[in-house]
């Protein structure tokens, strides 16, 4: 049995393993995250380039100009005006954002960090 309180450590040795244990998972998990994240920049131009992001993005562009989100089909000449659930109205809203600030390099990113994570 382990006297913790003979141990020189006020917090007892099996808890500076674990702490140690816990710190190198974190930085695992650190480096794993920056790697994957470095690869996906590396081919960040063809990172969801596709006509559903870009329609998105216009979404979140017109949700933020009004001030709401579509409750009607706004964008296709063949649904216009039929009935429309925004259920993914704050990942339009952050694409949006994110294509504001920096473009499509900014969208490529925001996706790398949410595929990295």
């Amino acid at each position: 049995m382990l006297d913790l309180v003979a141990s020189p450590h006020p917090f007892g040795a099996a808890t500076l393993v674990d702490v140690a244990t816990r710190r190198a998972r974190i930085e695992l998990a650190a480096a794993s995250f920056l790697i994957v994240l470095a690869g996906l920049c590396l081919t960040s131009s063809a990172l969801l380039n596709d006509p559903d992001t870009q329609w998105r993005i216009a979404a979140g562009r017109w949700a933020w100009t009004t001030g709401w989100v579509p409750e009607t089909d706004v964008f296709s000449h063949t649904f216009a005006g039929a009935p429309w659930i925004a259920k993914e109205w704050l990942s339009q809203l952050l694409l949006y954002g994110a294509f504001a600030l920096a473009g499509w390099r900014g969208v490529a990113f925001l996706a790398a960090i949410a595929i990295a994570g």
